[in-house]
């Protein structure tokens, strides 16, 4: 459902990028993804001074805010960048 790419940047903040592409769906659909990734992003609590960018696939299209939330928890845990006081997604 989700890709995730990140680096540090150095800066001591997160800086978040999202990416649909048509394949996913028309304008309105790929806005409600991007929106869904936002939010759900900007509630994890992640280490500061990274870019994340995550990169949005088809099923993305017919996911509610639930389980967008628990993918961007689940990459954000691979990839260790959350932070360790948070309890996890």
């Amino acid at each position: 459902m989700l890709v995730l790419r990140a680096l540090p940047n150095g800066l001591g903040r997160d800086r978040y990028g999202v990416s649909v592409s048509r394949r996913v769906g028309n304008a309105v659909v790929r806005n409600r993804a991007k929106r869904l990734i936002r939010e759900a992003a900007r509630q994890m609590p992640t280490k500061q001074g990274w870019d994340l960018v995550f990169i949005a696939r088809r099923p993305v299209a017919g996911a509610d805010y639930h389980t967008v939330k628990r993918a961007v928890g689940e990459l954000l845990a691979r990839a260790q960048l959350l932070d360790e006081g948070s309890g996890g997604p």
